[in-house]
């Protein structure tokens, strides 16, 4: 793990960094003393970098408060919209925890098409303010956006 999370700082080409960043979060919870370099790849030049990155620190379990920070941070700035949904994406994998990251992920659900993944990561974060933006994603003009947010808002809200 050590030489795999070492190889993504010193990689001559950025696929090599892809897939080493890949294979840490196909490792899981065993990769999670490589959580300082996939902290470092989300500010990767390469795009595919950054997604791996996010979607890494979503599996491997660490889900530490700078995790979490520098997953909302790649959510709202990130120009590439695949690699903000893989923050998404990782932000709902960390659950309640991440509840810090649902006004950016309510904010995430204005940008339509494909931002589904923003319904779905606050319906696993789960908390009171989540469910009122489920809510509100319910009544967008998106289908797959409309339909995430009903069904998560039918398993959050069974009587």
């Amino acid at each position: 793990i050590d030489e795999i999370a070492a190889s993504m700082a010193v990689a001559d080409h950025p696929d090599e960094a892809d897939v080493a960043t890949e294979m840490l979060g196909d490792l899981g919870p065993a990769a999670r003393r490589a959580e300082p370099q996939l902290l470092a790849a989300l500010q990767s030049k390469s795009v595919q970098v950054r997604i791996y990155a996010a979607g890494a620190l979503g599996t491997i379990g660490v889900h530490s408060q700078q995790d979490i920070d520098a997953l909302i941070h790649v959510l709202h700035n990130d120009p590439e919209n695949e690699a903000a949904r893989s923050a998404a994406i990782a932000l709902g994998q960390i659950g309640s925890k991440a509840s810090a990251a649902v006004p950016d992920l309510r904010q995430a659900l204005k940008r339509g098409a494909g931002w589904w993944v923003a319904a779905d990561a606050l319906g696993k974060i789960g908390t009171p303010d989540a469910i009122a933006a489920l809510h509100e994603a319910a009544q967008s003009p998106n289908a797959d956006i409309r339909r995430t947010a009903e069904q998560w808002l039918a398993k959050l809200e069974k009587p």
